[in-house]
């Protein structure tokens, strides 16, 4: 038999302490005096869920029939919360694994076991809610006596609960202010490319990207005033602290200046938008993947890998691992994997009896399938029309104020960009709108189901596209199965009662010499 040793403790700075070693050796020597074979797995994680990636780990492990039975120093280490007990109580009951705290095999397969097991789960619960009654009241205390919760950020030290000026530190970020309000600097980006060589010359510890460069820059702790919030039981309180400045009123509020200056400039750059952020997981650790840019080509990558070096930067030992490594990593193209979860997506639609009950309700009341954009398109032309009017009146109180040409035609220029926005959204929208006219000549609801369909597969505002995705995607579990090729393997949760035939069979899709399997599950939460 083989034993899973699972130790967890809630936050990473316990790592240090003798919870989790005490928690291994114990195990251990469980296992030993058995004579059972074990793997262990250790993180630090809270309790209250169990998406954890070391407990990921070993649910998959059991699915596939590789661990037998699961040991922990008490019930609260595996989840602290009633429902999550449930489904650790399923797992191992429909994998026929095992459980064991301590010394003692617990039965779980007979219902007075099981009566044992779920009082244990609503006890952990319970001392759960009272571990966060009693953080509750510290952070209340805390911030009342003027203490500032989480980590002090660079330039600031914790004294005892008060935070003061660390001037190593508050060296680097009066630098960082000095550099960006240069004149020949306008980007975060050149900043740290002079800050970083500027450390590495000094011989600094300090290493910054330009993110957090940008951060910085905004933070009003520098100027003296921490701005915070903290959760009290369901109530959000806010509150302020009063710092020493190590960045003086006048060049906070000059890069203040500047920085809203440049963004003002950037105005027309267009924000990056992804059809499935949030939605794609990593198959074999369960975390969401991230969105990497690397010069052109932008993927979605297990995040693993962007966590260490977070960590590592951090002079961390916490790890994330993942699987997938073996594989050189689960990566795939956004744009990829988009037109296949579209084409995907469409398949199960067309045979999905819900998506057909649906519109049969729909044609029996007349709805046709442009009436979900002309409601759209009436709010963008009332809207347009204010713009119009707000700068005929704009422009009339410039004239009668004797506002020279140069501000007037700084006006003219954000009132062209504004319109021009507008009407291509228009444009769009009456786009799908006559892609949808057809549907005035069909007769019964399967021709009017098909050419909905049709017109929906071939929107093309992000929008419309996100909403769609949305009402029928929960989430997309990605593992890449070809080390040599690219080969994936995509599990689709739907919010579909019905997938139609995609029930019990693969839909497997080629695209660009690409191949995908696609299996599709219902999470049974359809209604009308």
């Amino acid at each position: 038999m083989k034993i899973a040793i699972y130790t967890r403790v809630s936050t990473s700075n316990q790592r240090d302490n003798t919870s989790l070693d005490f928690q291994e050796n114990f195990g251990i020597k469980f296992c030993q005096d058995m004579g059972y074979e074990y793997e262990v797995f250790s993180e630090a994680k809270s309790g209250d869920s169990l998406n954890r990636n070391e407990f990921n780990k070993l649910q998959n492990l059991i699915k596939d029939g590789l661990i037998d039975a699961i040991w922990v120093y008490d019930n609260d280490r595996l989840t602290r919360s009633i429902k999550g007990g449930g489904e650790v109580l399923e797992l191992l009951i429909k994998h026929k694994a095992k459980l064991f705290v301590g010394y003692e095999e617990k039965v779980i397969d007979s219902v007075g076991g099981r009566f044992e097991y779920n009082i244990r789960s609503v006890v952990s619960s319970f001392e759960r809610e009272r571990i966060r009654d009693r953080m509750n009241f510290g952070k209340i205390s805390l911030v009342e006596n003027g203490g500032k919760l989480g980590n002090v950020g660079l330039g600031f030290k914790r004294v005892g609960k008060k935070l003061e000026i660390d001037e190593e530190g508050a060296r680097l970020i009066r630098d960082i202010y000095k550099i960006y309000n240069y004149k020949d600097v306008s980007t975060f980006g050149q900043v740290f490319m002079r800050i970083n060589r500027k450390n590495e010359k000094d011989g600094s510890k300090y290493a910054f990207s330009a993110s957090s460069i940008g951060r910085v820059l905004k933070d009003k702790k520098y100027n003296g005033v921490y701005e915070g919030s903290v959760r009290i039981i369901d109530e959000v309180k806010s509150y302020n602290i009063q710092l020493d400045k190590i960045i003086d009123d006048d060049l906070f509020q000059r890069t203040q200046e500047k920085i809203k200056k440049i963004k003002g400039k950037n105005r027309g750059n267009i924000k990056n938008h992804y059809e499935l952020k949030g939605k794609v997981l990593c198959g074999d650790c369960g975390e969401v993947m991230w969105v990497v840019k690397n010069y052109e080509y932008t993927y979605y990558s297990c995040s693993s890998k962007s966590k260490n070096v977070k960590e590592d930067r951090k002079n961390s030992k916490l790890r994330f691992l993942c699987k997938s490594k073996e594989r050189k990593n689960n990566k795939i193209s956004i744009k990829s994997l988009e037109s296949i979860i579209w084409k995907g997506l469409f398949k199960v639609l067309e045979n999905s009896e819900d998506y057909h009950k649906e519109y049969r309700n729909r044609y029996e009341m007349d709805k046709g399938g442009k009436d979900r954009f002309s409601g759209r398109k009436m709010h963008l032309e009332n809207k347009k029309e204010k713009i119009i009017k707000d700068y005929e009146i704009g422009l009339k109180e410039l004239i009668k104020f004797g506002v020279d040409e140069v501000n007037v035609k700084s006006l003219k220029s954000d009132y062209d960009k504004d319109i021009m926005e507008i009407e291509e959204q228009i444009q769009s929208i009456e786009l799908e709108i006559s892609k949808s006219n057809k549907l005035d000549e069909v007769s019964g609801y399967l021709e009017l189901l098909k050419n909905d369909l049709k017109n929906d597969f071939n929107i093309m505002r992000f929008q419309d596209k996100k909403r769609f995705i949305d009402k029928y995607i929960c989430s997309i579990k990605l593992r890449r199965i070809d080390t040599n090729q690219l080969s994936y393997q995509l599990d689709l949760d739907m919010h579909l009662k019905d997938v139609g035939e995609f029930k019990d069979n693969d839909l497997e899709l080629i695209d660009n010499k690409n191949s995908y399997i696609l299996k599709f599950k219902s999470l049974e939460i359809w209604g009308f």
